[in-house]
C-alpha cells in the first residue's frame, strides 16, 4: 500500500521474498475471507429467547431445602440370605441378566497379574550428560536409603521429592497396574519384588525411580460358568434388599402424610434422618445426600401445599423419602442487568454448538466427496480457539 493505493510491484516483491506463489496466497486469502463470512453468518443466525434466559435464571436462583430419611441398601443386603433354591431358580429364569452383569464387569473376573505400588521419580532430561545422570542417580540412591529406614514415610518423601506430577501429590501412589502398563525396567523391578519391599533406583527413560511395592494380585481368568452362581446370589440379594428397603420407605410415606416433619416419625432401625442445605437444580451433588438427578427432579416438584414426595427415590445405594423444608423462588421480574450474564452465556453456548454442527455437516460432505483435508488453524478459528 503506497499513498493509499495498492502497490502491485511491492506486493510481487514481498511474495518473492517470502518464496510464496501469489496465486496460492490469493486463494488462501479468498478462502479465509469466505470462512470468516460463513462464521459471521452462523454467529448472526443464533438467537436466545427471553423464555430461555428466564429458565436459566430461574434454575440458578431457585433453591430448595429438604429433609430426608435414607434406607441404606447395604444394611438390607446383610439380612437378605437367598436359599439355594432361589438362586437356582434365578439362574434358570434370568440367564440374560446374569450374562449382562458378567460382561459389564469382565475386568473383575478376567485380569492379568497386577501390582499396587508407589514411586518417586528423580527426573533425567533426554540428552542429559554423564554428570547430570550421576547426580540424579546419587539423589535417588540417597532417597531409597531413607525410604528403607524403619518408620520412614514413603508418601512424604514422594510428595517432597518426586518429579512425577501425576502421582507425587498422592504420595507417589500409582494404584494397581498390569505389567504392560509400565516401561520394562520399571515393570520388571515392581513385579520381581515382594510387598512391602522397596526397590531402586531403577533407571528408565524418565529418570531414576524408587519403588515401594504395596500389594500384589494374581492373574484371574474366571469364565461365566464358574461365576454364574456367585452372580445369581449377588443379584438375588440386591433385588431382595431393594424390595425390602422400598417397602419400609413406602410404609414411612404412609405415616408421613399427616406428620409435621419426617424427624417426628418412628423409623426402622438403621434408617438415616438428615437435612440438606439449600441447593439449586444445577447442583452436581445434593448436600448431605449425594448425586441423583431423580432426587433433584423430585425435590423441585415439591411445594408448600404438597411437601412430601409421593414415591421414594434412589440416591446412590439408598432408597430415600423426601420432604420439603423450605423453598426459595427466583424473582419474577429480575432487572435486565441480572439477566445479561445468563443471556451472554446461553448465546455463546448456542454459537459454539451451531458452528460445531456446521463443521460436522461439512466434514461429512467432504468425506463423502473424498475431499477431506484437515486444517488445524481453520478448526481453531471456527471454534474460537
Amino acid at each position: 500500500n503506497t499513498n493509499g493505493q495498492f502497490d502491485y510491484d511491492r506486493y510481487k516483491r514481498a511474495m518473492a521474498l517470502q518464496r510464496r506463489n501469489a496465486k496460492d496466497f490469493e486463494a488462501t486469502i479468498r478462502q479465509e475471507l469466505l470462512l470468516r463470512k460463513m462464521q459471521q453468518f452462523l454467529l448472526d443466525s443464533v438467537h436466545v429467547s427471553k423464555a430461555e434466559v428466564m429458565e436459566a435464571f430461574n434454575q440458578a436462583r431457585e433453591k430448595v431445602d429438604v429433609e430426608f430419611v435414607a434406607f441404606d441398601l447395604e444394611d438390607y443386603q446383610k439380612k437378605a440370605e437367598p436359599t439355594q433354591e432361589e438362586i437356582s431358580a434365578f439362574i434358570e429364569k434370568e440367564g440374560a441378566r446374569i450374562d449382562s452383569y458378567y460382561q459389564a464387569r469382565l475386568a473383575d473376573y478376567n485380569r492379568p497379574e497386577q501390582v499396587r505400588a508407589s514411586h518417586l521419580l528423580i527426573a533425567l532430561e533426554e540428552g542429559a550428560g554423564p554428570e547430570q545422570a550421576k547426580e540424579a542417580e546419587a539423589k535417588a540412591t540417597r532417597l531409597a536409603a531413607e525410604a528403607r529406614k524403619k518408620g520412614a514415610d514413603f508418601a512424604k518423601l514422594a510428595r517432597e521429592n518426586s518429579a512425577d506430577p501425576g502421582s507425587a501429590p498422592r504420595g507417589g501412589d500409582l494404584g494397581f497396574f498390569a505389567r504392560e502398563q509400565m516401561v520394562t525396567p520399571f515393570a520388571d523391578a515392581a513385579f520381581g519384588a515382594s510387598p512391602p519391599e522397596i526397590v531402586g533406583p531403577v533407571k528408565t527413560r524418565f529418570g531414576y525411580h524408587v519403588i515401594k511395592v504395596e500389594e500384589k494380585r494374581p492373574a484371574l481368568e474366571r469364565k461365566l460358568e464358574e461365576v454364574k452362581e456367585e452372580i445369581a446370589q449377588t443379584l438375588v440379594t440386591e433385588d431382595r434388599a431393594k424390595a425390602a428397603a422400598v417397602a419400609d420407605a413406602q410404609a414411612l410415606l404412609a405415616k408421613a402424610g399427616g406428620a409435621k416433619n419426617l424427624a417426628s416419625l418412628d423409623r426402622p432401625r438403621g434408617a438415616r434422618y438428615g437435612t440438606t442445605d439449600p441447593f439449586t437444580r444445577g447442583v452436581p451433588e445434593i448436600p448431605n445426600l449425594g448425586r441423583s438427578a431423580e432426587a433433584v427432579e423430585a425435590a423441585f416438584s415439591l411445594t408448600a401445599e404438597a411437601p412430601l414426595a409421593p414415591s421414594p427415590v434412589t440416591v446412590g445405594d439408598a432408597i430415600v423419602v423426601l420432604r420439603l423444608k423450605a423453598r426459595t423462588d427466583a424473582p419474577t421480574a429480575p432487572p435486565s442487568e441480572d439477566l445479561d450474564p445468563f443471556r451472554e452465556r446461553l448465546l455463546a453456548d448456542k454459537q459454539r454448538k451451531t458452528i460445531s454442527l456446521w463443521l460436522m455437516s461439512a466434514r461429512t460432505e467432504a468425506v463423502q466427496a473424498g475431499d477431506l483435508e484437515r486444517n488445524e488453524r481453520t478448526l481453531q478459528e471456527l471454534l474460537g480457539g
